[in-house]
């Protein structure tokens, strides 16, 4: 059986994480102000920001902010700012006793 979740309304918050790459920012800014417009609540965790060469942050960071995200009861839907092969590296850092519970 299929689960799908439901939509997401206005004022739904839509937290943000970067996951691998490091962001660009122009283009960042449009984008959570093209979800802004559509009356969505965007939160954008502060390790969006880190920079480790062209990483946004170390894996610990980044597993830490998606994490965090995915715990928060008022984050309704979670956007990455890109991907890339480096986003495999958090899956391992991530408490997995901790997020059993969040279905």
């Amino acid at each position: 059986m299929t689960r799908k979740p439901a939509p997401l309304a206005p004022q739904s918050k839509i937290g943000v994480c970067a996951p691998s790459s490091r962001l660009s920012q122009p283009h960042f800014d449009e984008g959570c102000a093209a979800l802004r417009a559509q009356g969505f609540d965007v939160f954008v965790h502060p390790q969006c920001h880190d920079e480790d060469g062209q990483i946004a942050g170390s894996a610990p960071t980044r597993a830490a902010a998606f994490q965090s995200l995915l715990l928060d009861p008022s984050i309704d839907a979670i956007l990455f700012t890109g991907g890339g092969h480096r986003a495999a590296e958090i899956i391992p850092l991530l408490d997995w006793a901790k997020l059993k519970d969040i279905a």
